[in-house]
């Protein structure tokens, strides 16, 4: 072995440690989609998990239709990202819009393309 001391793993440690990550990763993402509290509405799987989804569909144009069609599926509250609901229901502009704090609302002050 030309001088290297590397060192290598036994063939059972790399099963075990690799079982052991990807057991840990499981338990780590189903507890924290299960302590979530958007989990309770409705919207494509792959949104729930990842804004990949909506990347996807808004970089392909269309989106508009997109949201209509999933309004006609989920109803009036749908999920759309692992952090964004859309809310498709005139009722809820109050409270939605409101300023008394019923609802929680982040905007995200270090967006690239808004020079903050």
């Amino acid at each position: 072995m030309n001088g290297s001391t590397a060192a290598v793993l036994e063939p059972g440690v790399f099963s075990y440690l690799l079982g052991a990550f990807l057991v840990l990763s499981a338990y780590l993402i189903t507890s924290a989609y299960l302590n979530d509290p958007l989990c309770q509405y409705p919207g494509p799987s792959l949104a729930k998990f990842t804004n990949l989804w909506r990347i996807y569909h808004i970089r392909k144009g269309g989106f508009q239709h997109v949201m209509t069609r999933l309004h006609k599926q989920y109803g009036p509250v749908v999920r759309i990202a692992p952090n964004v609901l859309d809310v498709d229901d005139p009722a809820m502009i109050k409270t939605v819009f409101n300023t008394k704090g019923d609802w929680k609302k982040v905007f995200p002050l270090s967006i690239p393309f808004l020079g903050k």
